[in-house]
């Protein structure tokens, strides 16, 4: 197994029930091996720095867990069964999912604009492990900090921390008439 596949900086004194999650910050594209596309290209669907937009949240009393491997390898925010038929050998068509359909499973086939990462397919093998050595940890850690929370404070409050890329404005829906007016992945 990896180490580390995730990173975890835990509060001197836990006096805080908030959890602080960043599962799109990974930079490690070494974990992705051959691909067609540029470091900047692949770096399009992480959301960068955010982990480190964040990292004061130890100080403030909560834990908060990163994710290295970048969002291009494994999507942590996805269901671990919302495997894309287009890009994994051997994955079942399953109902339509929009997220899936448009290349964006819990292993991503393209980054932004569609740009599609490797050329075939992987084996359902390799899907799988991905999804035990990388998600599985992931979201284990993350339940238990939650639980550790609810314990210690009666409650959780989990900060799922992101952020958006400039482009995927045009496609945002104006909230109050309004698109928003910073958005922290285009600096």
């Amino acid at each position: 197994m990896p180490d580390p596949v995730y990173d975890l900086t835990l509060p001197d004194s836990p006096r805080s029930c908030a959890v602080f999650s960043s599962p799109h910050s990974g930079r490690d594209y070494g974990l992705l091996g051959e691909t067609r596309l540029s470091p900047e290209l692949l770096r399009s669907s992480e959301d960068a720095f955010v982990d480190e937009l964040f990292d004061t949240a130890p100080a403030a009393g909560s834990p908060l867990l990163a994710a290295p491997a970048p969002r291009a390898f494994v999507d942590l925010n996805r269901a671990p069964d919302d495997l894309d038929p287009a890009l994994i050998a051997g994955a079942a068509r399953r109902f339509r999912n929009p997220r899936i359909a448009a290349g964006l499973g819990v292993l991503p086939r393209v980054v932004a604009e569609g740009r599609p990462i490797v050329e075939g397919k992987l084996s359902l093998a390799e899907a799988q492990r991905r999804i035990s050595i990388y998600y599985q940890p992931y979201h284990a850690r993350l339940r238990g900090l939650v639980d550790d929370s609810r314990r210690r404070h009666g409650l959780a409050i989990l900060f799922d921390c992101h952020s958006m890329p400039h482009d995927a404005l045009a496609a945002a829906p104006p909230v109050g008439g309004r698109l928003p007016d910073l958005v922290l992945g285009d600096r």
